[in-house]
């Protein structure tokens, strides 16, 4: 099984329901599926997958959002993923960036 894992620190505490909605932006841009979504206080966990494709046999993405930071983790069922698990996370990343969210990454591969 291959992983990639990211958390973002938030530059300053945001809503989780502001920060949910870029996500779910994301995941729809990137063809994901959201299967469950868990709602707490002050958490909101999003479980997605994405479809198989030639390069792989589909992933799933976790996703824990949090006031000060957003922790996501993209893992494949398959020895070699092709870079599509941190491919994942990149975008949401990514997405979360161009959102105008002050964030600083603190990355780690598995």
């Amino acid at each position: 099984m291959s992983e990639a894992r990211e958390e973002v620190r938030l530059g300053r505490q945001i809503p989780v329901e502001k920060t949910e909605e870029i996500i779910r932006e994301a995941l729809n841009q990137r063809g994901a599926t959201i299967k469950n979504t868990e709602v707490d206080r002050n958490r909101i966990r999003i479980i997605a997958e994405t479809d198989a494709s030639l390069l792989s046999w589909g992933e799933r993405i976790y996703i824990d959002i949090r006031p000060e930071m957003v922790e996501i983790m993209s893992e494949a069922d398959q020895l070699i993923d092709w870079g599509k698990t941190q491919e994942h996370v990149n975008e949401i990343v990514d997405w979360l960036s161009n959102s105008q969210l002050d964030i600083q990454r603190d990355i780690e591969f598995a």
